[in-house]
């Protein structure tokens, strides 16, 4: 990855974005609020990153989605506020997969 700082993905409601993931496994590190995780991926013809939520990162590693692998990501909300999960994070979901 260059040095360069790359623009951030910020997933919108109810919006399905389509990536394509540039590395197999995301940077990760620690801050204030716990471990963070930073995915890489061309989105729109642009190389950008992305901070996933603990859930979304643990949905895209437990589906095997790596380097190549070109993904559908939907942020989840109603009509009145965000659809969380019970342990009250925002609910997200892979909608479709395709391996390059």
């Amino acid at each position: 990855m260059s040095e360069e700082k790359k623009p951030s993905l910020k997933f919108k409601a109810n919006l399905p974005e389509d990536v394509t993931l540039t590395f197999d496994e995301p940077l990760t590190g620690e801050g204030q609020y716990g471990t963070w995780y930073m995915y890489g991926c061309m989105h729109k013809g642009v190389e950008k990153v992305f901070f996933p939520s603990e859930l979304l990162h643990k949905m895209i590693q437990l589906g095997g989605h790596g380097k190549d692998s070109k993904i559908t990501i939907l942020k989840n909300e109603g009509d009145d506020a965000k659809i969380t999960t019970p342990q009250g994070e925002v609910e997200y979901e892979i909608v479709k997969v395709e391996y390059l």
